[in-house]
């Protein structure tokens, strides 16, 4: 493995302006066995690895990045030269090109987002506002809270009907994968949002007690010593019928984006801005010029039902974060999220400096 990762920090030795190049993995084998007192008994294995590879570049004072990240449940595949050294270089290509870039233009564009892009746009403003410790006001001090309600299961219409969410524990591979919940719930592929419309929360068995909306297996602690909440699992969304190239050629005029740089979300889960690392200007169909440092923003409901089109489950890519922090006190788990390419309308996008 470190062989490897040596071999992909020197495929992005292409040029002197890359300044700094990383390549980790951290390798995790987590045994957790649950006891209870109806005599229940549960052991679970997993086996998680979280790759990062970074290739930074500067021009003076001009610095760019470009990443990628796989926080995966997979075993030694994941170290494949094959993939890992072409990706390594693509990355350094990219961040040149980010160095004699243009800024990302201001104003109102259809946008393309990639699926290491959207795997953050589903776990700011799907994830979290669905949880329903969040929605009966449990985590309103620390995490916040979220603009859902109780009565809008079954009513909202969140977002466009080309939106469907999963509930996947189960999902093959992805981070967050489990056969039980913390309160031994068996854990089932169910829909959160089907055809645009809510219809259910990620709450366990302790807040349907409370809500009298149907649990999903999410009632889940990060250790023996903090206490099971509401937590996400694998949040998916799944695909459409276009391919990546078709999708690109209904856009007139537009920006693709890839690669999460940055957020900023309200205590509610409703208005939203978020940077990405890379772009490419769309016009008339086709892709043009590199962008640097594109942002977006908007409203989690009206934003969701601007989506116009999905590329198909056969570009579906999986990304995750071990690291998704939430409860009092404190604590930290892994949290997936599986997406094609998302066709968004008429969004508001910025440069930056």
């Amino acid at each position: 493995i470190q062989r490897v990762l040596r071999d992909c920090t020197l495929e992005m030795k292409i040029h002197d302006s890359i300044s700094n190049r990383l390549a980790e993995a951290k390798l995790t084998h987590l045994e957790e066995y649950t006891i209870d007192s109806l005599g229940s008994e549960i052991g679970q294995n997993f086996h998680l690895i979280n790759l990062d590879l970074v290739a930074r570049g500067t021009n003076g004072s001009e610095i760019q990045s470009r990443t990628s990240n796989m926080c995966l449940q997979i075993g030694s595949e994941a170290f494949l030269k094959n993939h890992l050294l072409p990706l390594s270089k693509k990355l350094a290509e990219q961040t040149l090109q980010l160095l004699s870039a243009q800024n990302c233009p201001k104003g109102k564009f259809d946008v393309i987002l990639a699926p290491d892009q959207m795997y953050m746009q589903i776990h700011e403003t799907v994830g979290h506002p669905l949880e329903m410790d969040r929605i009966l006001g449990d985590e309103r001090n620390f995490a916040g809270s979220s603009f859902v309600k109780v009565s809008d299961f079954g009513h909202l219409q969140y977002g466009s009907e080309k939106m469907n969410i999963t509930f996947e524990p189960g999902r093959f591979s992805e981070v967050a994968s489990y056969s039980y919940d913390d309160s031994h719930l068996k854990a089932e592929k169910v829909h959160l949002i089907k055809n645009g419309l809510l219809t259910r929360g990620l709450g366990g068995l302790e807040s349907f007690e409370r809500s009298q909306i149907s649990p999903v297996a999410s009632f889940r602690s990060s250790s023996w010593n903090r206490a099971p909440i509401d937590r996400m699992a694998n949040i998916n969304l799944e695909g459409g019928t276009l391919t990546l190239e078709k999708m690109i050629a209904q856009v007139e005029r537009g920006v693709i984006m890839h690669s999460n740089k940055s957020w900023s979300i309200d205590d509610y889960r409703r208005k939203f801005q978020f940077g990405c690392e890379y772009a490419q200007r769309i016009e008339n169909g086709q892709l043009t010029e590199v962008l640097k440092n594109p942002n977006y923003r908007g409203v989690t409901v009206p934003f969701w039902n601007s989506l116009k089109g999905l590329t198909q489950n056969s570009t579906i890519e999986s990304y995750g974060s071990p690291y998704c922090g939430k409860g009092e006190p404190s604590q930290v788990i892994r949290v997936g999220h599986a997406s094609p390419y998302a066709l968004f309308k008429n969004i508001e996008i910025f440069g930056g400096g």
